[in-house]
């Protein structure tokens, strides 16, 4: 409904469309409705290149998403590109050390680790979470987050002495905050 508002007031090539759809596509992608959420992200990513420009950190936020759509399609190749763009911008516009780059980076080793390229996508989560201890303080959740996924590489890498201690360290994070 709130769509469908803004397109009639604002126009469907309005930012705040392209924001609106680029919510739509994250509820979509927490339904696994990957396709959906495709559909509504590819719309958002075009809204927003018009509106902002190619090298926008707005962009860079609906490609990450759109990344995520396109690994839960299994089209890994066009995941690690849409996310490897996404980077990209983020690190052009705000820097290879803002917050937001860990994103992007998390981004970018899902699709790795899909793929199959576990090395790759452990160093960019080895990455992201040196970023985010820095940025965010060693016992933030998303450290937490991020040490878990760093486990389930480190799992498949067949490195369970290392999988483990990255557990318990973020259960030690995640458990006073729930």
């Amino acid at each position: 409904r709130c769509l469908a508002v803004r397109e009639q007031h604002l126009g469907p090539d309005d930012l705040e469309v392209a924001l609106t759809l680029n919510n739509i596509g994250s509820l979509a992608l927490v339904l696994d409705d990957f396709a959906g959420a495709r559909t509504v992200l590819e719309r958002a990513a075009a809204i927003y290149t018009r509106g902002l420009g190619p090298d926008h950190p707005d962009l860079a936020r609906g490609l990450g998403n759109l990344g995520a759509a396109l690994v839960g399609l299994g089209d890994y190749a066009a995941a690690r590109q849409t996310c490897a763009r996404a980077l990209a911008i983020r690190e052009h516009a705000l820097g290879p050390d803002h917050p937001a780059v860990a994103y992007s980076l998390g981004s970018l080793a899902l699709a790795d680790y899909h793929a199959g390229d576990l090395a790759t996508a452990h160093a960019l989560l080895t990455r992201a979470l040196a970023l985010r201890e820095r940025s965010l303080g060693a016992t933030h959740p998303l450290v937490a987050t991020t040490l878990v996924d760093l486990a389930l590489i480190d799992r498949a890498l067949e490195a369970a002495a290392a999988a483990r201690q990255r557990l318990e360290r973020a259960l030690a994070i995640a458990e006073p905050a729930l």
